[in-house]
């Protein structure tokens, strides 16, 4: 593996916190072994690590936005960024912004004209990174809610999914306006605002070695070894590279960040 970003002494800490509890209700339905108890074999494997693999290649292969970032080619014709970018056409029907105004056909024009889209080159090149803090992904670089009625209440119809850190993402081209990035992330396509994003080479996303797979609901990231200092709140399902230093009750672990040159993992 090539170590071309820079190692620094940081570290940050994962620290799993359980909620408490009153016996009583740890019975029944909400005691983990009542369900367990219910299964013949609880400890049978579902499926193998080779048939895993094999649903992971069939669902990128039926879901034309699921990517493996890390397969990406370093080149995108243009042809297929426009096709990309141009997937969710600009709403035609009215719509509102979030104090139920009606927006004009100037805000639609503007939105069209970030999008960049002259910028699209015959092979555009693609950089690697990870997300360093949550973000929303957009169906257009523009991170104020439009809505499809006047009411607050109405759903955001910009809004795709958000990610949390360490997701990784292949940045694929940037916003007039040089603020959003359109970007391939492992569960969807979108615009995110480049500052989210540590952005570095390919070698990036390789870092190989053990991982720490987030299973608790949410769990805090500190900076600090007192634990004072939250730097994140992850969901289940995210992933972190350990760092060689072992504490009690956390575990020490390597987080992205934006360096002078790029990516740099502290």
């Amino acid at each position: 593996m090539k170590t071309r970003n820079l190692s620094i002494s940081l570290f940050f800490l994962l620290f799993i916190i359980m909620p408490s509890m009153p016996a009583a209700a740890r019975t029944g339905v909400n005691n983990p072994d009542y369900w367990i108890g219910k299964l013949k074999r609880p400890d049978k494997a579902v499926l193998t690590a080779g048939e895993i693999e094999a649903l992971n290649r069939s669902i990128l292969e039926e879901d034309g936005q699921m990517a493996d970032v890390s397969a990406l080619p370093d080149l995108i014709s243009g042809a297929q960024l426009q096709a990309w970018l141009n997937e969710d056409l600009l709403p035609t029907p009215k719509r509102y912004d979030a104090d139920g105004i009606l927006l004009d056909d100037g805000f639609f024009a503007g939105l069209s004209h970030n999008m960049n889209l002259s910028g699209v080159l015959d092979e555009n090149p693609v950089r690697f990174g990870y997300v360093i803090e949550r973000a929303d992904i957009r169906a257009f670089p523009e991170g104020r809610p439009v809505l499809k009625s006047p009411e607050k209440a109405d759903f955001d119809t910009f809004q795709y999914s958000s990610v949390a850190p360490v997701e990784p993402a292949a940045l694929l081209h940037t916003s007039r306006d040089g603020l959003w990035g359109f970007f391939q992330t492992r569960i969807v396509r979108g615009w995110l605002l480049l500052e989210k994003v540590a952005l570095g080479e390919r070698e990036a996303l390789d870092k190989g070695g053990e991982l720490i797979v987030v299973t608790g609901s949410s769990v805090d990231v500190f900076d600090d070894i007192k634990l004072k200092k939250t730097v994140a709140s992850v969901p289940m399902g995210a992933v972190f590279y350990p760092s060689k230093r072992r504490l009690k009750g956390a575990w020490a672990i390597r987080y992205p960040a934006q360096g002078a040159d790029g990516l740099i993992w502290k």
